[in-house]
Order: structure tokens, then sequence, then C-alpha cells
């Protein structure tokens, strides 16, 4: 199905006239047997250029949006308003999984801005999972994009801006959700060598000096329960 579809010459004062979008909003507050979808496609829609519904496809540009197969995915219609979002009306311009890339790419870089300046080990692991996943599904996306899906040849450029962006994002998280260091965890896997024999890797601690926002708890890591 064609799910997104440009409506071409609209004069302002109709789409800012507020009768229009009463009755919009109105088919999803009090839904009823009128407000189907004969009433959006053949009445109101056509409204608002005085011209079919479907000779609006033969006007310039238009994008596709396939629903998922599921029920609970198809009822989800952040993919849809995306698409709506990203969609440039005008002839020769970009797909709007280019603009799709750059919208991606401006919400990592504020989640980003976020944990800049974030301490180490001062991040909730579930935050870090969800930033995690968000990485890696922005990854998936932009791996999908065709070079030659953009004409000018500017999507080579956003896709290294995507892959240092998520360079940038996953080393600050590691750093930012890393867990605190103590004797135990520097005598674990990693710790070997100078490590194994230092004063804190054997608790012992000869002053409580620490950085800004720390605390150093001497002869003890994790509190033991066998004693």
């Amino acid at each position: 199905k064609q799910l997104c579809m440009t409506m071409w010459d609209i004069p302002a004062e109709r789409v800012l006239d507020s009768t229009f979008w009463v009755l919009l909003f109105r088919m999803q507050v009090y839904p009823s047997k009128k407000n189907d979808a004969a009433f959006l496609y053949t009445k109101l829609l056509t409204s608002l250029n005085s011209r079919p519904l479907l000779s609006n496809k033969e006007s310039g540009p238009a994008e596709f949006y396939y629903p998922p197969s599921t029920q609970e995915a198809a009822e989800q219609y952040h993919e849809l308003a995306r698409l709506a979002l990203t969609t440039i009306p005008d002839l020769g311009a970009r797909p709007s999984k280019f603009s799709a890339l750059l919208l991606m790419n401006a919400a990592v870089e504020i989640a980003y801005r976020g944990i800049e300046d974030a301490r180490p080990s001062s991040m909730d692991p579930e935050d870090s999972r969800i930033l995690k996943l968000t990485a890696r599904n922005l990854a998936n996306y932009a791996s999908t994009l065709e070079t030659e899906s953009v004409a000018d040849g500017s999507l080579g450029g956003a896709l290294t801006y995507t892959w240092d962006l998520l360079d940038r994002l996953l080393k600050k998280l590691a750093i930012a959700s890393s867990k605190p260091l103590d004797q135990h965890s520097a005598m674990g896997v990693g710790g070997r060598g100078d490590e194994m024999n230092s004063d804190f890797a054997k608790g012992l601690l000869k002053n409580l000096r620490t950085d800004g926002g720390a605390a150093a708890h001497p002869f003890f890591g994790r509190l033991r329960r066998d004693n």
C-alpha cells in the first residue's frame, strides 16, 4: 500500500483553516461509522486541493511504506510518521531514507551530548543498554542505504559522520557505564603483574584523596557475606 502521499497545490487558507483539522482529529477522538476511511479519502483530503486523491500521485514524487506483517507492529505509527516527516515534496529531492538517516543522526547526537560530560561509572546500566540498542539500530539502518540512492553523492559524507558518531558514543558509554574499581575487580580476569601486587589490589589505601564527586573506602570493595 502507498501510505504516504504528497498533496499538491493546496491553497494556504485551506490548510490553515481550523475546520479541516477539527474534522480530521474528530475521526480519532470520536470514532463512529460516519468517520470511516471513505470520508477521509474521498471527502476530507480531496477538499484540500479540490482534486481526486489519486490525481496527486501523478503530480510529483511519492514515497512508499510497507507495513509490518504482524498486527502489533502495524499499529505503531512512528515509522509512518517518520516517513511523512522526512519526505520532501519536490522533484529531484533526496529520498526519505536519506533524510531519515540525518534525523536519526541528530537524535543520537543529542543523546551523546547528554552524556558527554558523564563521570566514569556514573551511568545506570539500563540507560546504557538502551543507548547501545539505539546505536545498533542506527548502524543497521545506515548499512541498508545504497550509495547510488542519493544522486548528489552526499550519502558518503553522511555515513562517515554516522560511523564517527557511533564510535564516540560507544567509547563514552564504555567509560560512563563501567563498574567502579575495587581491590577485588583489580585482581579479576584482567589483573596481572604489577596490578596484582599493588596496594589497592591488596585492599590498602595510604590516603583518602580521590577525584571530585568520588569517595575512597579502605580495606573493602564489595561487602563480604561469609563473615
